[in-house]
């Protein structure tokens, strides 16, 4: 049950905590988008220490909450009482389910000398981890990036970033996720990744892109900077001002050379890299809330140019509803470097897929569960392969969705584009009517030659 501004107000207070400003803060946060809300504050206890909390608010339709849980700390002064030593000191860290009272909080975290400090500590990291693991997979992210994550978080890196590749139609999707440490604790947040989408050839497995300059410190040796990402590549090799080279392969000694620079002057660029390296990656950064948000497959699709379709969007008054969602490329990017996007609701606007499948004559639609391979697959923004029929002959063609039009786009494997009309199982209005004068001409043509009476 959700509660009011007021309820939340005095659900705080009956806890002890300052509800008129914690209610007042939360509230001011309800328009922005999100599903909920992360206050952080701090408390006094009776005995006048203070406590770190971190309180998550879940934000319902009509401007009501819900109180997810409350993770809360003892600060300094508080722990040195109990002899934590000081790197653990912003450690200890234990999450409670709704809303306890400052009383209950501190019971809980009472500290012995005898107890082991941390007990607290690897159970929150354990949750913390199993939680973004949990994110990863649902956003539709490889198992090995949720390994390298682990490892990441292992090792304490305050923040981080992580990439994958997605093969396109016409280039790479570079896929960049930012992971960042709490500076009040040791949880780790994935709250953004962003796209890139480059025209070069990918790489192989294996292989990367490096830029190799002369070591000054010792002549005669090279200094080699790895990337990931041809973007950040070619940049850092821009930036250079003596003799450089940019280069892609397993290592320095396996390279195949992409560009050249002597004495701060670019001499040589590949054949095959030119395009890549005078051409900007077309770039977009989604936002993930508590697990949320477009999965790697579907921006991969965006950044392509092609719309997917969510039935988990959420309305400024928290109502869901289901949309297509397209990037308008063809305007400018807003201030914070993104494109707009654009949204058809569904069934508002008028484009049903299964309604619009079932006019074309795809052999798929035959099979159920053929069918339903094919829907999720245009839904997640793919251009699947199928088999359309046209005067009773097969041919393969790539499919993919036009909600702004409430049609659907054939492709030839060279990437032409095919006229749906062809495919229709009924002849569209103007076909008809060509069908319908056809036809007559037909009839009178036989009227005249048919023996008079």
């Amino acid at each position: 049950m959700g509660l009011s501004v007021a309820a939340l107000r005095q659900e705080l207070e009956e806890c002890g905590y300052d509800g008129d400003r914690m209610s007042r803060q939360i509230a001011s946060e309800y328009d922005t988008y999100r599903r909920g809300f992360v206050y952080q504050t701090g408390a006094k206890t009776a005995d006048k220490q203070v406590l770190m909390l971190s309180l998550e608010v879940g934000f319902l339709p009509g401007r009501e909450f819900e109180i997810w849980s409350l993770s809360a700390c003892l600060l300094k002064d508080r722990l040195e009482q109990f002899g934590v030593p000081l790197g653990q000191q912003r450690d200890i860290w234990r999450q409670f389910d709704g809303l306890p009272t400052i009383e209950t909080v501190v019971n809980a975290l009472e500290l012995n000398k005898d107890q082991f400090v941390h007990k607290n500590l690897e159970t929150m990291n354990l949750n913390n981890l199993e939680r973004l693991q949990e994110e990863l997979k649902t956003l539709g992210f490889s198992p090995k990036t949720a390994e390298v994550m682990q490892q990441q978080m292992e090792k304490g890196v305050p923040d981080f970033r992580l990439h994958e590749k997605v093969i396109g139609d016409k280039g790479q999707v570079d896929l960049t996720l930012y992971f960042k440490q709490s500076s009040q604790s040791e949880h780790y947040y994935f709250n953004k990744y962003e796209v890139a989408l480059n025209t070069g050839k990918p790489l192989e497995e294996g292989q990367k892109y490096m830029v190799i300059t002369p070591n000054e410190k010792e002549p005669g040796k090279n200094l080699v900077k790895p990337f990931e990402l041809v973007a950040e590549a070619v940049e850092f090799f821009k930036e250079q001002k003596g003799n450089s080279t940019l280069a892609a392969g397993k290592d320095a000694a396996n390279k195949v050379e992409l560009a050249k620079m002597e004495n701060g002057k670019v001499n040589y660029i590949a054949k095959d890299f030119q395009r890549t390296y005078n051409t900007p990656a077309v770039t977009q950064t989604f936002f993930v809330q508590n697990g949320k948000g477009f999965t790697a497959e579907q921006s991969a699709n965006l950044i392509q140019n092609r719309a997917v379709f969510r039935d988990d969007l959420l309305k400024l008054s928290g109502e869901p509803y289901a949309a297509w969602v397209k990037l308008d490329r063809d305007q400018p990017k807003d201030q914070y470097q993104n494109f707009v996007l654009t949204q058809w609701s569904v069934p508002n606007y008028g484009f049903i897929l299964k309604d619009t499948l079932e006019k074309f004559n795809i052999k798929e639609l035959n099979e159920p569960a053929k069918a339903e391979k094919l829907i999720h697959a245009l839904e997640a923004g793919n251009r699947p392969l199928v088999t359309v029929v046209k005067d009773g002959q097969e041919t393969k063609l790539f499919m993919e969705t036009a909600p702004r039009f409430s049609q659907l786009n054939f492709f030839r494997e060279d990437g032409k584009s095919e006229k749906r009309e062809q495919f229709l199982k009924e002849p569209a209005i103007g076909q008809k009517v060509e069908l319908a004068k056809g036809a007559g001409k037909e009839k009178s043509q036989e009227k005249e030659l048919a023996p008079g009476r």
